[in-house]
């Protein structure tokens, strides 16, 4: 009788330990699922430096602090001002790096043509062209669409943009046609929080 009870409660031990096992495997991904983004995204994403920020007054491209958060599906980069109150941004664009100024004053992503032809991005073959009035007066710019533009995140296809002539020094702009294809723009506490 004892054999046969020893017998009969093995099957169920192995079961305990199967769901065990299972339970275990269960937790395990899960984590993994959850966790693994945020800490394989530590490698790309630079560390704000408060101290450095208020050290000296840096140049453009090192005066730009970015923090990206990921959570429940939405993308945020947290962006903080330079000492003139700019916000600059390290965009990638055709595999280079290209600082901008964000401007929610500009209506379009705005490339010089020295960082276009660098980006190899050029005027659209419908040869449209917009007047704009700039810091410089009034110029011809050409259309053009940038195939992606990507930062901390977030990431978008086509975007609208304009490329200033050759004879016009201007600065890389992410304007509005960027800026109004994401989820929300909020100015909050000296800092610019763009979702996606």
């Amino acid at each position: 009788m004892t054999v046969a009870l020893e017998v009969a409660s093995r099957p169920a031990v192995e079961g305990d330990a199967m769901l065990k096992t299972a339970t275990l495997f269960f937790v395990c991904s899960l984590a993994i699922a959850l966790f693994a983004p945020q800490l394989l995204s530590y490698g790309i994403k630079p560390r704000v430096d408060a101290a450095g920020a208020a050290a000296v007054a840096p140049a453009p491209m090192a005066a730009q602090r970015v923090v990206a958060e990921e959570s429940a599906g939405s993308r945020e980069a947290i962006l903080r001002p330079n000492p003139h109150g700019q916000y600059y941004v390290d965009v990638l664009i055709n595999g280079q790096i290209v600082p901008m100024v964000v401007d929610t004053g500009a209506s379009f992503v705005s490339l010089s043509w020295q960082t276009a032809e660098r980006l190899g991005v050029s005027a659209d073959p419908s040869g449209r062209r917009y007047r704009m009035s700039t810091a410089n007066g009034l110029i011809t710019a050409f259309a053009a669409t940038v195939p992606e533009i990507s930062f901390q995140g977030i990431y978008m296809k086509d975007v609208e943009a304009i490329i200033a002539p050759p004879e016009v020094a201007t600065p890389d702009l992410l304007g509005t046609s960027f800026i109004k294809r994401l989820a929300s723009v909020e100015q909050r506490d000296g800092l610019l929080f763009l979702r996606q």
